[in-house]
């Protein structure tokens, strides 16, 4: 009885207002859930928004948002195509909406169709500002060179607009300007193989007129942590994109305070000690420089049961790096080695 009077409040509910859609969820869970008939549920939305006496791009829209939020991806995307189709000859507003809610649906899906459905919004209504925003965030997942290069020069465009006291928007021109920067990086880290490069390379750097020239990379590492730094109060996420960046750029003391900047603004979470212990066991397990802080925060990332294997690995990692720096016999250090591992094993178990 309970149950037939939840159903019948629901529908009521979406009767009155059938773009309600925490009521067609409710009322699709009812009978998917409680009930367990998923089937009946598909049948029962079916039956329920055909005789609603409603617009079809809304009908179309909610029954979209419906799917998507219940798993039902195949028919969503199809709702969201029919949804865009009918909205073509709807008001800006509306076009806005529905464009805008598909492309967050598609971004994870159909990253090609979310950016063109962005790239037509902005051509039909320029002063959308919320469409810009999506398309950088589109731009940046797509992550090559042409993307991040579009995505840098509109985020700058905004942010010569808002000014750099808006912290959002200078934030994200600094992760850009960053991705762009490791993506070139990437690029740079062919290894030379012929002896007349290698030969070539050093002849050139011998003339007098030779002068190092700052690498595209360099130059938007640069530009981003000069952003990053001028933002008070910085958050864990900024200190910890800063401590990358040096880390990248070989500057291995303003990395380790920019680390541990971004451990103290917040209760650090596992993956923030990984990467912490990822840096200190290049930079610095050799010599074991800050080795109790590394201890510290390794004990904080033992006590995180989901992702023992990680303080598995980066404690390996330590011993195997601690161990190349004795001065031991070589037999000697393989012992200390292999101890240490024992310990961490048995520590693991």
């Amino acid at each position: 009885e309970a149950i037939a009077e939840a159903e019948e409040a629901l529908t009521k509910a979406i009767r009155e207002d059938s773009s309600n859609l925490n009521a067609w969820i409710a009322l699709f869970q009812l009978h998917a859930e409680i009930r367990e008939d998923r089937q009946r549920a598909f049948n029962e939305m079916q039956k329920l928004s055909e005789q609603l006496s409603i617009d079809p791009l809304q009908k179309s829209f909610v029954l979209a948002q419906l799917n998507a939020a219940i798993g039902e991806n195949t028919r969503a995307g199809e709702l969201y195509e029919r949804s865009i189709e009918l909205a073509e000859r709807a008001a800006p507003a509306v076009r806005s909406t529905v464009y805008l809610t598909a492309v967050g649906f598609l971004s994870t899906r159909r990253l090609e169709r979310a950016l063109e459905l962005c790239r037509d919004l902005i051509v039909e209504v320029p002063e959308s500002s919320v469409a810009n925003i999506y398309l950088i965030r589109l731009l940046a997942m797509q992550d090559t060179r042409e993307s991040l290069d579009e995505a840098v020069e509109l985020q700058r465009e905004i942010v010569a607009t808002v000014g750099t006291s808006d912290q959002e928007q200078t934030r994200l021109l600094a992760r850009l300007l960053a991705a762009r920067a490791k993506l070139d990086e990437l690029k740079q880290q062919t290894p030379i193989k012929s002896g007349r490069q290698i030969a070539a390379a050093i002849k050139r750097r011998m003339t007098s007129d030779y002068r190092p020239k700052a690498s595209s990379s360099h130059r938007d590492q640069s530009e981003a942590i000069r952003l990053l730094e001028s933002l008070v109060p910085r958050t864990a996420d900024d200190a910890e994109m800063l401590a990358e960046l040096y880390h990248e750029r070989g500057q291995s003391l303003r990395a380790f305070n920019f680390y541990r900047e971004s451990l103290r603004l917040e209760v650090p979470p596992p993956d923030h000690l990984v990467r912490f212990l990822d840096f200190w066991n290049e930079a610095y397990a050799v010599e074991g420089t800050y080795k109790p802080i590394a201890d510290q925060y390794s004990g904080d990332l033992e006590s995180y049961p989901d992702v023992a294997s990680e303080w598995l690995r980066v404690s390996l990692q330590r011993v195997e790096r601690e161990a190349s720096a004795t001065s031991e016999s070589a037999s000697s250090g393989e012992g200390s080695k292999n101890k240490s591992a024992a310990e961490v094993l048995d520590r693991f178990i």
